[in-house]
């Protein structure tokens, strides 16, 4: 290799391992990261430990424990953290690895599992930026690191948070359900193919707040009239990786408005009522 071909090349590393964490600057409120091209979690801990591939590769990932998601600054004045992670990146892969990061995270909130859960793997090495805040929530210190697989252990704060994965005012006007207050969507599918423009979302209100489906009016497959109370249940532990245990209720219906077909399944449990809706384009 020339001299040339190599400062060439210094040069692409050194800029690629700058890029990810280009933007953060100490003395900068970290609240000013929060936002869609970034994931910011706090944790207790992080470890970086390898992997033997199966071609005999140490591969780099991440341990981190005692993650919480922080979606805005309230979540960030009540994380209390010294430390906290932020996957930045707008490309394609940057994006996916945060979805993926969020779904680990998601799905042991809602088994409450403690403990360490099972990994994630990527096809790259995601950067992390691991940033140490002052008591004013300013970052002191920083270091980046990159790794290609992730394993979580959740705070166990979070699980007696009420989540909302969305605001449900936007299901409410699509859909022209009238919501509880206490309703929050706790689950969401993005749309899979968007020449049918279907998607599923899923909520969950407090008892007494009950939810309300319009009355039957189109035909809905057969399956949901003869078996609604088991497809409700199981559509909603699907989705949810919840397992509900009491079921006192269960009721269907299908709607049409704004362009959109909705088939609605509620379960109706001992503390909680949930909501499950599958929207499909006209």
């Amino acid at each position: 290799m020339s001299v040339l071909s190599k400062v060439a090349l210094f040069l692409l590393l050194t800029l690629a391992a700058a890029g990810c964490d280009r933007g953060v600057t100490k003395g900068k409120p970290l609240a000013d990261y929060i936002g869609p091209d970034a994931l910011v979690i706090g944790l207790s801990s992080y470890t970086i430990v390898t992997k033997t591939n199966q071609d005999g590769r140490d591969i780099p990932g991440f341990v981190i424990d005692g993650v919480r998601i922080i979606r805005d600054r309230k979540d960030l004045e009540a994380a209390h953290c010294l430390t906290y992670g932020i996957l930045p990146g707008t490309a394609i892969r940057d994006v996916v690895t945060r979805g993926l990061l969020e779904g680990l995270f998601w799905e042991q909130v809602n088994e409450r599992r403690q403990g360490m859960g099972s990994a994630i793997y990527l096809l790259h090495r995601a950067p992390v930026v691991f940033v140490k805040v002052d008591d004013m929530g300013r970052i002191r210190d920083y270091e980046t690191k990159r790794g290609a697989h992730f394993t979580i252990s959740v705070n166990t704060n979070e699980f007696s948070k009420k989540w909302s994965l969305e605001k449900p005012d936007e299901h409410q006007k699509v859909s022209g359900l009238r919501l509880p207050a206490s309703a929050r969507v706790i689950a969401i599918q993005q749309p899979t193919n968007s020449a049918r423009g279907y998607s599923d979302w899923t909520m969950e209100c407090d008892a007494p707040d009950h939810f309300e489906l319009p009355p039957l009016r189109i035909p809905m497959p057969v399956i949901y009239l003869t078996n609604a109370n088991a497809t409700a249940k199981t559509l909603i532990e699907a989705a949810t990786h919840k397992k509900i245990t009491s079921v006192d209720k269960t009721f269907a219906s299908s709607w049409e408005t704004n362009g959109f077909i909705f088939q609605g399944f509620v379960v109706t449990s001992s503390n909680a009522e949930f909501l499950h809706v599958k929207q499909f384009s006209k």
